[in-house]
């Protein structure tokens, strides 16, 4: 068979049938689909639960009792700032878990921008009189994370780097990370002059998140990381201080003491009570209490991508053994169909064998552009694993082997090839 009349006798194919081809393609492009989407919200279920960390975790709010009087009294010590400090390393180096800060205090922008209400933090408690603040009064959406919190949390970056080790330094310049909807007024390196608790910094623009990212602890924190200023939290002190970074840095490490403690589910909450207020008595910061864990809103997330699956793989097995009988009923109708075409072909010098290899080569030609497709689509929404394309492989070769074994069987039973 010259490569010539192969070619010219699949587009001749294609032409005289391609509504019924078409139909089939189109059917084998929605199973393959499903295979794809399955294995996407496989690779996001088990990402998430790599980044959530949850397994034979529990997760407890911090929360100091310095109120009102209580406050006051206790920032009026001169040794307070160094107490906060103290306490918070105290938190962040101890063994018993992972302790990870993530303070949702906005900040001013000091330069003026074209930023929608999207972006301006609690907008929905200032709408009503938005129209009488100037633009330097408005507070922009700001979270404040340390190292741990990143590490637990993972969230993907669209471009730059995520913090580093220095980054949490004290100094005026300060790295930044944006979401992702401030890609569209910001580029990587810009220099963004911004006000945080009273004091000013230079943010400078490291790196994107990708769309759509979250930071979750519970149903009541829970940020959508689009429209939101990301800063490193500063965990050193200055040994010299004026009067101005002595008040940050009181509202700033006050702020660090009430982070999150993820324990191993072995250490009981009294026992980790007792440990943190051990620090607590130490460093002279009065009680703190001990939320317990509320991982309603994360499972429940989790347990719906686990269930969406579950759902999926059965409307995926199911779509698959549809696909294979309808491939046995489309291969035995389009060669009945061509039957008189065939014949023909054999009269004008056509061998046996060209007759099923026509037939072969238009349907690899369908089964090639579909399962490139879907491998570009998984490529472009996730990546492709070894399971997938071996799984995608399988299923290609086992409808090739349909379309062999169909169209050898019914070109014998016709008498028109012979092996």
């Amino acid at each position: 068979m010259k490569l010539s009349d192969a070619l010219l006798e699949i587009v001749e194919a294609f032409q005289r049938k391609k509504n019924s081809l078409f139909l089939y393609t189109l059917f084998l492009f929605f199973s393959f689909a499903l295979l794809s989407i399955s294995n996407i919200l496989s690779q996001e279920y088990t990402s998430e639960i790599d980044r959530k960390s949850l397994e034979d975790t529990e997760t407890y709010k911090l929360v100091d009792s310095l109120i009102g009087e209580t406050e006051e009294i206790f920032l009026r010590n001169l040794q307070s700032t160094r107490y906060l400090h103290g306490m918070y390393h105290e938190l962040s180096e101890n063994p018993i878990g992972s302790y990870q800060v993530m303070n949702s205090q906005g900040v001013w922008l000091l330069e003026p921008n074209d930023l929608g209400t999207e972006f301006i933090a609690n907008y929905e408690n200032i709408a009503d009189k938005i129209d009488t603040l100037k633009k330097e009064q408005l507070m922009y959406n700001s979270l404040q994370v340390n190292e741990k919190t990143l590490y637990r949390f993972k969230p993907r970056l669209i471009a730059g780097r995520s913090f580093q080790k220095t980054d949490y330094q004290y100094k005026n310049n300060i790295p930044i990370l944006l979401g992702n909807d401030y890609s569209k007024f910001y580029s990587l390196g810009d220099k963004i002059p911004l006000s945080y608790l009273f004091k000013n910094f230079e943010g400078e623009v490291i790196g994107f998140i990708e769309q759509g990212e979250r930071l979750t602890f519970d149903e009541n924190t829970d940020y959508l990381l689009d429209t939101y200023i990301i800063l490193p939290f500063i965990e050193s002190i200055p040994q010299q201080m004026n009067e101005e970074d002595f008040l940050f840095f009181q509202r700033h490490l006050l702020n660090g003491i009430n982070g999150y403690y993820q324990v191993a589910n072995s250490l009981s909450q009294e026992k980790l009570y007792m440990i943190v207020n051990e620090m607590a008595d130490t460093y002279q910061v009065g009680t703190i209490q001990l939320i317990g864990n509320s991982p309603f809103h994360i499972s429940s997330a989790l347990f719906t991508i686990s269930k969406n699956r579950k759902i999926l793989n059965i409307v995926v097995y199911f779509s698959i053994m549809l696909l294979m009988t309808m491939t046995v009923v489309f291969s035995y109708l389009e060669l009945h169909r061509d039957k008189k075409n065939y014949q023909l072909h054999l009269l004008f010098g056509a061998t046996n064998k060209d007759l099923r290899n026509y037939f072969l080569i238009e349907k690899l030609v369908i089964l090639s552009i579909v399962f490139f497709l879907n491998l570009g689509i998984v490529h472009y929404l996730g990546k492709i694993t070894f399971t997938f394309l071996f799984t995608l492989l399988g299923v290609s070769f086992s409808l090739f082997l349909i379309f062999f074994l169909t169209s050898t069987i019914t070109l014998k039973k016709w008498r028109m090839i012979n092996d």
